[in-house]
């Protein structure tokens, strides 16, 4: 499980994760908690939005994103398996 920040699109259907071939970011949509373990989280804000700035000028067609607390994206996915009362 993971902690900290994470960037994804501003609806939070999809979470930035290294793509298999760990040269590029993609964005992978959020279909359960392992995208979320996958992803690419951060200590602090401060390092989101760095990594977020880098990102944009490697992103031919960047989507419009925003910085969000794993923990709520952990959440979200919690109470759509209806896993909210554990």
């Amino acid at each position: 499980m993971q902690s900290g920040y994470a960037i994804c699109t501003s609806d939070l259907s999809k979470i930035l994760t290294i793509a298999p071939c760990k040269t590029k970011f993609i964005f992978v949509k959020i279909i359960n908690d392992q995208v979320l373990t996958r992803a690419i989280c951060f200590n602090n804000l401060s390092q989101a939005k760095s990594i977020d700035l880098r990102v944009r000028k490697k992103f031919d067609d960047m989507p419009e994103t925003k910085i969000v607390n794993v923990a709520l994206l952990y959440n979200r996915i919690s109470k759509q398996n209806g896993l909210s009362h554990i």
